[in-house]
């Protein structure tokens, strides 16, 4: 029921920064973004894509059921409003804010990203991993997505204007102006390197209704967007 990955294992501490980093960006974790997906640049080891969209969820937790010592389940429904289980036991990384945490931790209202064994027919996942983001962190990060910070991919630039394609599907336009910094990895850049196709993290504020960049920080996108769709409709 639970996978093992041999080069998972050999890498765990890397994989697992490279994990959240993505899986954060994929749930809405504005601060924590930041912080783990500069980490997870940092480090070329490229063995976390080992998971993809195919064994992946993320879904909100309706209740949890403990079984034996360290077993046990989550009944949650993914953005679609579908039913899933996530089985769990004694080799599943169960982690919050990048630490270990127990399962009692993780409350009804929480979002839980999963990596693992995924059963399409019988909707459960047998979890190598599972990433808890406490209800009220979703909820303010939601309440400031497009408005305090935005996330995805840039779609196009004219002038000071930036299209980009937010992380929830929604297009926005994000205006740069001297203030603003530009970054990649660690390395300051300028408006002038940004591409489309592009991911990006932007935190700024909204003047007049359009959103000012204070900070845009691009990454390549390649190995991420099966994040970016992981508990999309069709699961």
């Amino acid at each position: 029921m639970f996978p093992t990955f041999p080069s998972f294992q050999a890498h765990r501490r890397r994989r697992v920064l490279r994990l959240v980093a993505a899986s954060v960006l994929l749930m809405w974790g504005a601060a924590m973004l930041a912080t783990c997906e500069a980490r997870a640049q940092d480090d070329n080891d490229q063995g976390w894509a080992q998971f993809s969209r195919d064994n992946t969820l993320r879904g909100t937790v309706v209740s949890g059921t403990p079984g034996g010592k360290n077993e046990g389940s989550f009944a949650v429904k993914t953005d679609s409003g579908q039913p899933w289980r996530v089985l769990y036991g004694v080799n599943t990384r169960l982690i919050k804010d990048r630490g270990p945490i127990r399962p009692s931790e993780i409350q009804a209202g929480d979002m839980i990203f999963a990596a693992g064994n995924v059963d399409a027919k019988k909707k459960t996942v047998g979890a190598a991993i599972l990433i808890d983001i406490p209800a009220e962190g979703v909820r303010k990060a939601r309440e400031g997505l497009g408005k305090t910070w935005a996330a995805g991919k840039i779609i196009s630039i004219a002038g000071t204007t930036i299209q980009v394609h937010r992380l929830d599907g929604v297009d926005q336009k994000i205006a740069v102006d001297e203030n603003t910094s530009f970054r990649e990895k660690r390395d300051s850049v300028t408006l002038a390197d940004l591409r489309p196709g592009e991911g990006f993290r932007a935190e700024g504020h909204v003047t007049n209704g359009t959103f000012i960049a204070t900070t845009f920080t691009v990454f390549d996108l390649k190995g991420h967007e099966p994040w970016l769709d992981a508990g999309s409709e069709g699961r």
